[in-house]
């Protein structure tokens, strides 16, 4: 016996459609550990929140995580103040 499907005519069968949800979960699945990912590492890096939020980071925090940055604008205050953007 076979029953009609409750929702009605579709235009994909339904082995397509649970594919594309196995595929759809996968990728959230995915996309949710890199946001977690991403946070974590934020939550390590006070310096570099700060940075993001106030525009300026200590030069020492610069000389350790972006040393040809500092190369490049140069560094003004090597004992560890505020180095511009």
């Amino acid at each position: 016996m076979v029953f009609p499907d409750p929702a009605g005519p579709t235009l994909v069968r339904l082995s397509w459609r649970s594919d594309a949800t196995f595929v759809r979960v996968w990728f959230a699945l995915g996309l949710g550990i890199l946001v977690i990912g991403h946070i974590v590492y934020a939550l390590k890096d006070p310096e570099a929140r700060r940075g993001m939020r106030a525009g300026r980071v200590s030069s020492r925090w610069a000389r350790a995580e972006h040393a040809a940055w500092v190369d490049e604008i140069g560094d003004t205050d090597p004992g560890g103040s505020e180095a511009r953007r």
